[in-house]
């Protein structure tokens, strides 16, 4: 080996660490800990990963190291919450409000529920309304440049192309439209020879339908396995959507990058959602461990935990060009450290693909399980590595990103917003949030998952609780989520946990009612009567 030739493979070394160390948020620099000012934004959204379904919280067979080294390095949320299912979690994302005010409560309707059951679920809507100021809008108008890439679902149902992401503030729309998974997730050969995904996604991914071939392999880079290549197995094989759009995020944000203007990616992956197709390589690679090394703690489906490393590798792909664009080591041109990440969930795992153990609950339930997800702030140098144990919910993320954009919030007697700014807790200039509730409204049915329901988590003295309101039965469930997160213990249940928690109900009780009311909440009707069931009862003499 020459010396010119050590010299640049030791320089590249150097390069290399530097731009880890960089990466890492080593050294801080000047004012480190402050909100930035415009940073561009990149929205991570898994389709129905789950709270446990990360290494770093939990996962005892799937691999995350992407994730996880987000996770590392970044502001971590402990206790963030969804709504149980996903339109409602991506309705309430875009404007800022809970589902009683978008009236988006359920995917189709709110009347899925098994045979007959007593009640009616009122109508509702599957879009975010037309009316309402999307955060894409809002961050339009302080100067972003917004593209959405991948499943929107809260449009283009009854609202039309109305609701549809190019006229909810989105300059640029890739895959996003009304369906709520892709169908499949392979391109197939049109009869004119080109490759394309199919209607459910839309046309604009099809620039990168190409199968993968030796080039696209190797171009390929992993931000928390900088050294792993994608198996050259998969050359000449039929190109998967999940890869196909990170490709298309990485070419829009590749173009942006000399515009000299912020912009938001809103990056809302397919995966893992059903129908669970992943590449072949990932699955090959879980049936042996599943053999070899099997969870303990129920994590089997083989083609979901394929799914979930995929993810993971998207995520890693996204971090490993904004850390380093071009890929040759050097980082002075890193786009990392002006742009924030957030990594979200839109509902808790599904039931018979994977455990959210030790939490109680799938996918649409209101048990911790079905709405508890990860949820990570990342920004090198400026969100210090900090876990917050703080209650946070999908309504928080409008108000956190107007803030940090400098943009002015819609009028609140138009469209009241109803979280807050997460920006100064994860950036280091407090150390906790007000205490306040969060709450759930569900009038109708989801299968055998969710009937009717009103839910609170709040604080009462030292304690966090979690009430749940049944209007098939006018009956409660109370869990204390501080001593016991798995909901093992319905303190609702028995004369004795009754009487001594009926102060506590009580007071979870008139705040849960007012803010029905507050929020113009719709109810059930009883089947046999037609007659409209009234909000939450509770009758303190015996807290049934």
């Amino acid at each position: 080996m020459s010396m010119n030739t050590q010299r640049r493979r030791h320089g590249g070394s150097l390069l290399a660490v530097l731009c880890l160390l960089l990466a890492a948020g080593w050294p801080q620099p000047a004012g480190a800990g402050a909100p930035p000012r415009r940073p561009n934004v990149l929205f991570i959204l898994a389709d129905d990963l789950g709270w446990a379904d990360a290494g770093y919280s939990g996962s005892d067979f799937y691999e995350t190291p992407n994730i996880d080294r987000l996770a590392r390095e970044g502001a971590v949320f402990t206790t963030a919450y969804t709504c149980p299912n996903c339109a409602p979690t991506r309705a309430a994302i875009l404007s800022g409000q809970y589902p009683p005010r978008t009236r988006v409560y359920n995917v189709g309707s709110l009347n899925r529920g098994n045979g007959k059951p007593p009640l009616v679920g009122p109508p509702q809507h599957q879009d975010a309304p037309a009316a309402v100021t999307t955060i894409a809008e809002t961050l339009k108008k302080a100067g972003y440049v917004t593209a959405h890439f991948g499943k929107y679902h809260v449009g283009g149902h009854e609202g039309g192309r109305a609701t549809l992401p190019e006229s909810q503030g989105f300059d640029f729309n890739f895959g996003g439209g009304p369906a709520g998974s892709p169908g499949s997730y392979w391109a197939v050969k049109s009869r004119s020879g080109a490759w394309q995904f199919g209607r459910r996604i839309g046309p604009e991914l099809d620039p990168y339908a190409a199968p993968y071939d030796a080039a696209y392999l190797a171009r390929c880079r992993f931000w928390a396995e900088p050294n792993r290549r994608l198996p050259a197995s998969l050359a000449g094989t039929k190109k998967h959507v999940g890869d196909a759009l990170t490709d298309a995020a990485i070419a829009f944000i590749e173009s942006q990058r000399k515009s000299g203007r912020p912009w938001y990616v809103q990056f809302h992956q397919y995966l893992v959602h059903s129908p669970l197709q992943p590449r072949p390589d990932l699955r090959a690679k879980y049936q042996a461990k599943r053999l070899a090394r099997p969870s303990r703690i129920g994590q089997t489906n083989v083609n979901y935990a394929a799914m979930v490393e995929q993810l993971d590798q998207s995520v890693g792909r996204l971090l490993a060009y904004l850390t380093d664009p071009d890929g040759n080591g050097d980082c002075s041109d890193s786009l990392a450290k002006n742009t924030l990440v957030i990594f979200y969930s839109d509902n808790g795992g599904p039931r018979g693909s994977t455990s959210n153990f030790p939490l109680r609950g799938y996918k649409g339930m209101f048990y911790e399980g079905g709405v508890r997800v990860p949820l990570i702030f990342w920004m090198p140098g400026r969100a210090p590595h900090r876990t917050h144990s703080a209650p946070v919910i999908m309504v928080d993320f409008y108000k956190t990103l107007a803030d940090l954009a400098g943009a002015p919030l819609p009028d609140p007697q138009e469209q009241p917003l109803d979280g807050v700014s997460l920006a100064p807790l994860v950036f280091g200039q407090t150390d906790r949030l007000p205490e306040r509730a969060l709450y759930w409204h569900f009038p109708g049915y989801l299968d055998n998952r969710a009937a009717p329901c009103s839910t609170i988590i709040r604080k009462a003295g030292d304690k966090r609780y979690k009430l749940i309101y049944y209007y098939e039965t006018a009956s409660w469930s109370l869990f204390n989520l501080t001593d016991d997160p798995s909901e093992t213990t319905d303190l609702a249940a028995t004369p004795a946990t009754r009487s001594a928690h009926r102060a506590v109900a009580a007071g979870l009780v008139a705040d849960l009612r007012a803010w029905l009311d507050k929020v113009g909440a719709i109810y059930p009707t009883v089947r046999a009567t037609g007659e409209k069931v009234g909000p939450p009862q509770f009758d303190t003499a015996s807290f049934r």
